[in-house]
């Protein structure tokens, strides 16, 4: 699934301060469709974004019932904004978001089991990862 939408650029000043865009409400609800099978734990769900001639992967925060798309300040700088501005954003939506997830010891929590099975885990071991 692919959004094309527009949002302001804001700072939260929290103990980790972070630069996001807020996912519009019409953009919100065809998200939250899809999020029970992209979820990979906490509501958060992996996307690949673009703004201008800058893409990178990331995962979208829920907020408040909305989304939040964190802007790291590499695309920022790329891009030269700055809070305040208003952008327009190019969000990817799929399993194919999941193809880097590594398996192991310092890897992201566990995707939801219909992922791994189509990843050609087994039945027995995609239970295990899962639910035990």
């Amino acid at each position: 699934m692919s959004l094309t939408f527009s949002g302001i650029i804001w700072h939260w000043a929290g103990p980790s301060p972070y630069y996001f865009v807020r996912v519009p409400e019409e953009e919100c609800r065809a998200i939250k469709a899809a999020a029970k099978l992209v979820s990979y734990g906490w509501g958060m769900i992996p996307v690949r974004m673009r703004i201008g001639e800058t893409e990178w992967k990331t995962s979208l925060f829920p907020k408040d019932g909305q989304y939040l798309v964190p802007l790291k300040d590499e695309v920022r700088k790329a891009e030269k904004l700055a809070e305040g501005d208003t952008v327009t954003l190019r969000l990817d939506i799929g399993l194919e978001q999941y193809s880097e997830l590594r398996h192991g010891e310092n890897s992201l929590p566990a995707p939801p089991f219909c992922v791994l099975l189509s990843q050609n885990y087994s039945l027995r071991s995609v239970i295990k990862r899962v639910f035990l």
